[in-house]
């Protein structure tokens, strides 16, 4: 996926969040506002049924003669239940169940005051006294636990409660599609001036890459074969700043093809990395002996199966980044070993090093922590694309204004280690 794509995704992805976010609160609080009038209006004729329950468990009012026993309350609260076409559960100013013709249990149904939706039912909870008690006895009553309670099962609400999801979360559904394919057109057009600057200057790096490849090999092919034995002592100084631009130059370019082009030619060869190495030291000995640097090996003949051209690149914009991060006089380690199963190869300096923060970006593409050190930013990225193709593990440390260590690690392939 190119930087383009993943750009057009990350700004989508961040507008249909926060969209889905606010209307997510608005549609929730449309929904919670509808359900609670959907289970008001499921009890909209309960409220004197249920000042005649009261009377019943009080055994008091018209129905006193007949409420005196448990199985004449009993008796009473049925036919006010057939009568209403409500199912009820009654308790005494106690909490004892007195009577209950719902499919509930009595610990399935909140103990506060309200309305609930309890198995696809609407269920109102209530506590109450008949009102010629509230005045005698007022301040026995201040509980809510001494009251009688009373629950009322108002009737499935099932086919409303999907109506009413469906009609809602549907509307919410459609309207982000709406939405993001708004966003998404919206995007493309915002994003299309930069993404066509990005291409004209994609191109322009691919056609100026092809344009210096002849240029440079001839600097690089004179340069090596000048005679500096018939050069003035007074002009090797300038020669050797030129030997060190023309390699400069040859880095930068092989990174800059890599990044144009793609992977590199698909030639597979078992490589004694212990040479290489020491062939990539000295191909930047000019510009460590330019800072005067102290280079340490510690290398084992080790072996890996790769593409030559893709790790030079690797050792070649390590090296490079240990050079740019390390100051004047300062040191850089290169230690190469293996085991009986696997390869280490670690490239230590002492230099810059990196913030704890900004370790998780330095494999980005154009990251650059310090602007002075120039370069497109683009070195830890080929890096690790290469490691990646190459099932060679990478891993970085590094402490700030101590150093940095880049450990690559890899299975070794005994079938192929040379003699």
């Amino acid at each position: 996926m190119n930087e383009a794509k993943r750009t057009t995704i990350g700004i989508l992805s961040l507008y249909m969040i926060s969209t889905t976010i606010f209307l997510g609160i608005i549609f929730g609080m449309w929904y919670f506002g509808e359900l609670n009038l959907l289970k008001t209006r499921s009890f909209h004729e309960v409220k004197n049924l249920s000042k005649r329950l009261i009377y019943v468990l009080s055994k008091q009012g018209k129905y006193g003669f007949f409420v005196q026993s448990l199985e004449g309350q009993r008796a009473i609260l049925q036919s006010l239940s057939l009568e209403s076409g409500y199912l009820i559960m009654a308790f005494d100013e106690k909490g004892n169940l007195i009577y209950n013709n719902t499919k509930l249990q009595p610990d399935e149904i909140p103990k506060e005051n309200g309305v609930f939706i309890i198995k696809n039912h609407a269920i109102l909870n209530s506590y109450g006294r008949p009102d010629f008690l509230l005045g005698a006895k007022k301040r026995n009553y201040k509980k809510l636990e001494d009251d009688f309670r009373i629950v009322i099962d108002g009737g499935s609400i099932k086919k409303p409660l999907w109506n009413l999801a469906f009609k809602i979360w549907g509307i919410f559904g459609l309207l982000l599609i709406m939405v993001g394919i708004v966003g998404y057109f919206l995007v493309k057009l915002s994003l299309k001036p930069l993404n066509q600057k990005i291409q004209d200057l994609d191109t322009f790096i691919k056609d100026t890459t092809h344009e210096i490849n002849t240029p440079l090999s001839i600097l690089q092919m004179s340069v090596d074969q000048i005679n500096q034995t018939k050069i003035p002592q007074e002009e090797l100084k300038k020669m050797h700043y030129i030997k060190t631009a023309a390699r400069t130059l040859e880095s930068i370019y092989h990174s800059l093809i890599y990044i144009s082009f793609g992977k590199l030619e698909k030639k597979i060869e078992t490589i004694d990395m212990e040479k290489l190495i020491l062939e990539r030291l000295e191909f930047f000995s000019l510009l460590f002996d330019q800072k005067k640097l102290t280079i340490h090996t510690d290398l084992k003949q080790v072996f890996l199966k790769a593409n030559p051209q893709s790790i030079v690149l690797v050792l070649d914009n390590l090296l490079s980044n240990a050079y740019k991060y390390t100051h004047k006089n300062g040191s850089i380690w290169i230690k190469l070993n293996q085991t009986s199963q696997e390869a280490l190869l670690e490239i230590i300096d002492n230099g810059l090093g990196i913030k704890t923060e900004d370790l998780d970006k330095i494999f980005h593409r154009y990251t650059r922590f310090d602007e002075s050190k120039g370069g497109f930013g683009l070195g830890l990225n080929i890096v690790k694309k290469i490691c990646d193709e190459t099932n060679i593990s990478l891993t970085c440390k590094s402490q700030y204004q101590k150093g940095t260590q880049f450990i690559l690690q890899w299975h070794i392939d005994k079938t192929h280690k040379l003699s």
